[in-house]
């Protein structure tokens, strides 16, 4: 759904599926005036018909968090690059590598199972999302509560 709205200004509303399943993703919320935001600064609409994309690399909070037993971590890639998406504990070590590769523009859903990278389930507590893309990292804290 692109764009909406209603008597006391205007709603819009930008998602995107991300799975297999159908699932979707609400990207933006704003409730703007045309003398404050346009939806342009979030998105840049696709050209004949292509799906609107993210005008900046962004790592959003995971959700649930806290979380027990899985989570889901979303990010936003303006154009086409390589990936790291990591999740390190509190100590700073690297528990599992999610995503290393070259991903296409868009907006990204990954799940995070609470495991290692031996697939073992961590233990409780505090652990770190590390978005590295173009030069840039990008953190988010997440609670894994058991």
């Amino acid at each position: 759904m692109v764009g909406g709205s209603n008597a006391g200004g205007s709603i819009y509303l930008v998602s995107n599926s991300f799975s297999d399943s159908g699932e979707s993703w609400v990207e933006a919320v704003l409730t703007a005036r045309e003398d404050l935001l346009s939806l342009n600064e979030f998105v840049r609409f696709g050209e004949n018909g292509s799906p609107p994309l993210p005008v900046e690399f962004r790592l959003s909070p995971n959700y649930p968090n806290p979380f027990n037993a899985e989570t889901n971590i979303r990010y936003t890639l303006p154009e086409e690059a390589h990936v790291t998406l990591r999740i390190f504990n509190i100590k700073g070590q690297l528990v599992r590598t999610l995503v290393n590769e070259i991903e296409q523009a868009g907006f990204k859903d990954v799940r995070w199972l609470g495991k290692d990278s031996s697939g073992l389930d961590v233990s409780s507590g505090m652990y770190f999302i590390q978005l590295e893309v173009k030069q840039q990292k990008f953190v988010e804290r997440l609670l894994l509560q058991k």
